[in-house]
């Protein structure tokens, strides 16, 4: 199709659209594809186009592997070992008992690249004995093939990614983007991208006392996610195939 027939056409934008919608797929765009006969096939069509693109969109930003991430339903789908509790839709992790808290949730994902993202408020002590250190919160990722031996404790995992270490400075060794929360307050948000090549991926909350003092501290969580994000080509087949069926549209309405 020539740029001269699409200005006879009268829709110059449009016909360089799906020129560019066409390129997208690896063709070209024939010139009947402008006439459609059959309104009601034209209609199905067009219900098929933006279908594919609404579950494109959707997949991109919707999507959470996550369950319970916002803590309504207490802990469950969560595995919490120490001073783990939730209040007011909040998981909360403490000091307080004889072990370090641990909060996580295995959750099987295929592989491609993710963004991880949650809220968090820091309420670790400034205390430190002397030979001691701040006690420090720790928000990572666990992959592994074999959920049923997977132990973080006992190093039974296949890889491990570090998300944020936290302590009363503020954070620090941060593998993604913290900015302010939506929940307002002094909380704060944490989001990252990452690339998943195992079965299963644990997103795992950990405060380790460590200035030997207990009940001193503690870290709340909240609005957990883990969502994919869509292949470049998954969109472009998607905008291209609404592309094309717009393009039909504007020649069928003259």
């Amino acid at each position: 199709m020539s740029i001269s027939l699409s200005r006879r056409l009268g829709y110059p934008s449009v016909a360089v659209w799906c020129i560019v919608a066409a390129s997208m797929v690896g063709g070209t765009l024939p010139v009947h594809a402008f006439f459609v006969k059959d309104p009601v096939a034209y209609q199905l069509q067009r219900e098929r186009a933006f279908d594919s693109y609404r579950a494109a969109t959707k997949q991109a930003g919707s999507g959470n592997a996550i369950n319970n991430g916002m803590f309504d339903s207490g802990l469950t789908s969560w595995t919490g070992t120490g001073s783990v509790s939730v209040v007011s839709a909040e998981a909360i992790l403490g000091d307080a008992g004889a072990s370090d808290p641990v909060l996580f949730q295995l959750v099987p994902l295929a592989s491609g690249t993710y963004t991880i993202e949650f809220d968090f408020q820091s309420g670790l002590s400034s205390n430190v004995n002397i030979g001691t250190f701040p006690d420090t919160f720790f928000a990572s990722l666990y992959f592994t093939d074999t959920p049923g031996s997977f132990d973080i404790g006992s190093g039974a995992f296949d890889a491990s990614l570090g998300l944020l270490d936290l302590d009363y400075n503020g954070s620090f060794n941060s593998a993604g983007t913290i900015s302010p929360s939506g929940k307002g307050g002094s909380w704060q948000h944490f989001s990252a991208t990452f690339v998943n090549a195992n079965g299963f991926v644990a997103a795992t909350f950990e405060l380790a006392d460590l200035n030997g003092t207990d009940d001193d501290s503690q870290t709340l969580i909240d609005n957990v996610s883990i969502a994919v994000i869509p292949e470049p080509s998954t969109l472009l087949l998607a905008v291209s195939g609404v592309l094309l069926v717009l393009c039909r549209s504007r020649r069928v309405r003259t």
